[in-house]
């Protein structure tokens, strides 16, 4: 994440390339150090944090980010960087949900993370983070899927449970209380007993699924049962669909009960909501894509409409009578807040983003968070915006390199490259011996297959301070590089182009 670039003394760059062919075939001849490809001339470039953020959430005033370093660079098969046992950092950051900082970090040395999720307090029961994670638990043996508790101010892990099977077979509900293994079985995160749902709810689960006439999922944040079912005939017959609160048992048409407002869409937009929540008095709340959100009491009948005039569906959060909605489009963020009781919209602004989310998830007090799926480049890592307007981006840390080098060729098996390089303005020596593989070089053909290399940077003592790996395509003149720092105070792994 965001921080001082590191500086490093003079060191020493020196690598091996490994190349790969079909056997049997005439070697492929590389001129050096005409072609473009080659480890020759000037080389600059921006090498980016190789940081996947697998999770997020949000409480009592904190983000947690669950995140992965890796380093491989996007995109590049790991068979071109040849480094073993390539490193994984796995972490859990807090981050402060006013400004962005961060505040402090627990290494998962040893896991592979999935999801995260904050279960708020309950009455005789404090906050926790829950953490679902693969992690070797007894040395030689296999991972385990494991379910871990957190003290969310300490980050201590309160309780442990291992679970059967693997980590893909479950995932987390929104608000952290319900672990669901398969499609439908849903455990309570606290003790791994079967939920309470209400009668309706468990009527409707015990009913045989046939996906040629029902379809049963939880939807919505896992607040509602979602069952659609329709009559034995044709893949045209129209499905019907009723949404059941997992709150009060109550159920809801999904079709709307309003004329379209918007003539941009087809009857389609009426036929499900984008969003949903329960209301305090047992109604519910349902957005369409016309850009209208319905009002309805526990009788399912409507009370009120509210056309929000941007032919959008939203995603919808409810903190008393105050609701929240929220959609992203061409990388604008909408948000805002209507009041319940009588549908007066309190609040709206927009917000250009860079996120993926079209209905971004949504937090109290009128916040969108939204964690960004790996590799993604040049976006943050996270970004929260609020409807006050207050917002921030965690955004990934950067270093530069540049190369300065000349190539010389050697025999058909080996080239060497030495010149200078900077590596965020610091002045530093660079050298290179490139081994053909299955290559041929010659001085003065192109290479169909990517040549990669790989090398160190060390201090004049020899410590090692970072890696440095390297790949090129055909007669492209640009180098992928990876660079990895050695030292665990800072992130590690950073991946890039460098051209000419």
């Amino acid at each position: 994440m965001k921080r001082s670039p590191v500086r490093l003394a003079l060191p020493l760059l020196s690598g091996a390339l490994l190349l790969t062919a079909c056997p049997g075939e005439p070697p492929i001849p590389i001129d050096v150090p005409s072609s473009p490809a080659v480890l020759n001339g000037t080389w600059k470039g921006t090498l980016q944090s190789s940081i996947d953020v697998r999770d997020a959430a949000w409480g009592d005033g904190h983000v947690y980010v669950l995140q992965q370093e890796l380093a491989t660079p996007e995109g590049l098969p790991m068979a071109f960087f040849p480094f073993t046992n390539p490193k994984v950092r796995p972490a859990l950051v807090v981050l402060d949900a006013a400004s962005g900082a961060e505040l402090r970090r627990l290494d998962l040395e040893g896991s592979e993370l999935h999801a995260l999720r904050f279960r708020a307090a309950e009455p005789g029961q404090p906050a926790r983070l829950v953490l679902l994670r693969s992690a070797v638990l007894v040395t030689g043996a296999p991972a385990s899927t494991v379910l871990s508790e957190l003290d969310p101010v300490t980050l201590e892990e309160m309780k442990q449970s291992t679970l059967p099977g693997t980590i893909w077979e479950y995932r987390l509900s929104t608000d952290g209380r319900w672990l669901i293994s398969g499609s439908l079985t849903a455990q309570e995160t606290r003790t791994l007993q079967p939920a309470t749902l209400p009668q309706p709810v468990q009527d409707e689960l015990a009913k045989p699924q046939d996906y040629a006439t029902r379809n049963t999922s939880w939807d919505y944040g896992e607040q509602f049962l979602r069952v659609a079912t329709r009559s034995a005939g044709t893949q045209t017959t129209p499905w019907t669909t009723r949404l059941f609160s997992v709150t009060t048992g109550q159920a809801f048409g999904g079709a709307a009960q309003h004329p379209l407002a918007c003539t941009t869409f087809a009857w389609e937009a009426l036929t499900e909501p984008t969003g949903m929540v329960n209301l305090p008095d047992g109604g519910a709340a349902l957005a369409y894509r016309d850009g209208t959100v319905e009002l309805r009491g526990p009788d399912d009948r409507l009370r009120r409409t509210v056309d929000l005039g941007d032919c959008l569906g939203h995603t919808l959060r409810v903190d008393g009578d105050v609701l929240t909605f929220a959609v992203v489009e061409e990388n604008e963020l909408q948000l805002g807040t209507l009041r319940v009781s009588d549908g007066q919209v309190l609040s709206r602004r927009s917000a250009a983003t860079t996120s993926p989310f079209q209905y971004p998830p949504l937090e109290a007090e009128g916040t969108a968070l939204m964690a960004r799926p790996r590799w993604r480049v040049g976006i943050p890592l996270v970004e929260l915006q609020q409807v006050t307007g207050a917002g921030w981006r965690l955004e990934k840390e950067t270093h530069t390199l540049h190369l300065d080098t000349r190539a010389t060729w050697t025999s058909k098996t080996e080239y060497s490259s030495v010149g200078e390089a900077w590596l965020d303005g610091e002045r530093l020596n660079f050298a290179a011996t490139v081994h053909s593989g299955t290559m041929e070089f010659r001085p003065q053909a192109t290479a169909p297959v990517p040549p990669s290399w790989q090398g160190t940077l060390s201090r004049l003592d020899g410590t090692v301070v970072a890696r440095v790996q390297g790949t090129h395509w055909n007669t492209e003149a640009q180098q992928a590089v990876m660079l990895e720092l050695q030292d665990p105070e800072h992130d590690f792994a950073f991946n890039g182009l460098l051209k000419p």
